[in-house]
């Protein structure tokens, strides 16, 4: 599920990247209904215009470098969509919307149309049919899930709720194309966080969010990842993004000084560190690092329910974690990389800063005793064996704790990277991934600033080929297509290669 999700939410995007209008924001705002609990808008003339995407008439082209990563994964209904967009009638020299915002769809796109009848035609042609139909002075299609509409020179796609019929799919969009009463146009809150220069700009309202079911199957220790974000009292999330050699989003968390979040974050939250990166191996693919108060982690419920439920494993029955956990002040860091060795297999890295390392190694010695496994001294390192695992335990500079799991067969030469350095010794919170050749590095510089930063390895990096090459992999990995674009996967849609992909999450 959280697989798909994302690939729904990156399939979005690169629509969006594709797909732009010449009508002017007002019009389009006057479009959008007045509170969109999501609305990504997309500067797309610049973006067309650094990446060769657009011809001297302002059609959409398909650049040589384009072309070769979709011809790669050629299989991929999301390669064959963008190849098919020259020919979709859009107009490619402004800004397209994507938002949530109605009673009936899950997800809406918007976009101005330089020419209505290919459009037709390409919508016939995506959904296996020779026509569109009419009612309240709108041409529509519905297949598979996804409603596309025509009103004069505008396109709506939209992910329909499987509640909703005919009769109020096109209620809806014909009461949205009528632009009466208040419109997104007259919310300054949201239109004034989409204003700026970036490639794009988002609001995200996480009051309305957390009402999408989505949200609501991810739970962590009990709880519903709605329950926590609702208990943030964070009112939003404003996005700026940006392409250039990399993908850049700033983000910022809009909450009041007296929200939960806030002053959860100033309580919470300790000097950040990159010192334990002197025993962090290079070769960790993901590395990760919070800088925490132990004290203060303790009084949080969702850490008392996690420690109340690893109760019920003798092992850790035994340990004193609430003594462990009050000693962190600083960093709790783990990095992890696949086995070479073995499938599905990790090799793993922890440290964390402690006030007083010397009663969490009392303590982890008197568990293992307990147990019979004496640790193995090895220098200045204690070494247990556990179910054929060796754990490796030691202290580094009387600061941190570190323990290490399978860790001969990598490298485990320190992390000398700069960048990487400068991110954990500056971020509170942080994340660095390796994936093949893209790197992505998340940060929380502050209570409400966090930015993230995907950079393309090798020669002549380019943030739209990132994306649409990440888009492709996901969708590569786990749908199949014939030729006419059709699913072959037999717990799929059953119909036409799904266009609700491209704008359902």
């Amino acid at each position: 599920m959280i697989m798909k999700s994302i690939k729904y939410l990156l399939s979005a995007f690169i629509l969006l990247f594709l797909a732009a209008c010449s009508k002017s924001d007002d019009e389009l705002l006057r479009v959008i209904p007045e509170h969109p609990s999501m609305v990504v808008k997309i500067n797309m003339a610049s973006i067309c215009q650094s990446n060769n995407l657009l011809s001297d008439d302002g059609n959409l082209t398909i650049s040589s470098r384009l072309n070769e990563v979709l011809s790669e994964y050629s299989n991929s209904f999301s390669s064959r969509i963008i190849k098919s967009l020259p020919a979709s009638g859009i107009d490619f020299s402004g800004c397209a919307y994507f938002f949530s915002a109605s009673a009936e769809f899950s997800s809406e796109f918007i976009a101005t149309l330089r020419d209505s009848g290919a459009a037709k035609k390409w919508i016939c042609s995506l959904c296996n049919e020779n026509s569109m139909q009419s009612a309240k002075g709108i041409d529509y299609i519905l297949n598979n899930g996804t409603f596309y509409a025509i009103d004069d020179d505008v396109l709506f796609i939209g992910a329909a709720k499987s509640s909703s019929n005919i009769a109020k799919l096109t209620d809806a969009v014909a009461a949205m194309m009528k632009r009466d009463g208040k419109r997104l146009a007259d919310n300054p809150t949201i239109t004034d966080a989409l204003k700026g220069d970036a490639d794009a700009t988002a609001y995200l309202a996480v009051s309305s969010l957390c009402k999408q079911s989505a949200l609501k199957r991810l739970n962590f220790s009990g709880l519903s990842l709605t329950d926590i974000l609702s208990g943030m009292e964070i009112d939003a999330l404003a996005l700026n993004v940006n392409l250039a050699e990399s993908l850049k989003v700033d983000a910022r968390v809009i909450a009041k000084p007296t929200s939960a979040y806030k002053m959860m974050f100033g309580s919470l939250i300790s000097k950040p560190s990159a010192d334990f990166l002197k025993i962090m191996p290079a070769s960790m693919t993901t590395m990760f690092s919070a800088s925490l108060r132990g004290n203060v982690l303790l009084q949080m419920q969702p850490v008392s329910t996690l420690l109340a439920s690893a109760r019920a494993f003798p092992i850790i029955r035994d340990f004193d974690f609430k003594k462990i956990i009050n000693t962190i002040d600083g960093p709790v860091a783990i990095g992890v990389s696949v086995d070479p060795d073995f499938i599905d297999e990790y090799n793993v890295v922890v440290a964390m800063a402690s006030t007083d390392t010397d009663a969490v190694i009392a303590e982890l010695n008197r568990v293992a005793s307990k147990y019979g496994k004496h640790p193995q001294s090895v220098g200045n390192e204690n070494v247990y064996e556990y179910f054929n695992q060796r754990i490796t335990v030691g202290v580094l500079n009387n600061r941190y704790v570190y323990f290490k799991l399978n860790t001969d067969d990598i490298d485990t030469t320190p992390v000398a990277d700069d960048e990487v350095k400068k991110l954990f010794a500056e971020s509170p919170i942080c994340l660095n991934v390796n994936v093949e050749d893209f790197n992505v590095a998340l940060a929380f510089e502050s209570s409400e600033k966090i930015s993230c930063k995907v950079n393309t390895l090798g020669e002549n990096p380019s943030a739209l080929l990132t994306l649409v090459t990440g888009l492709c992999r996901l969708e590569s990995s786990s749908h199949t297509y014939d030729d006419e674009g059709f699913s072959t996967d037999d717990d799929d849609y059953g119909s036409a290669a799904p266009i609700d992909e491209m704008v359902s999450f």
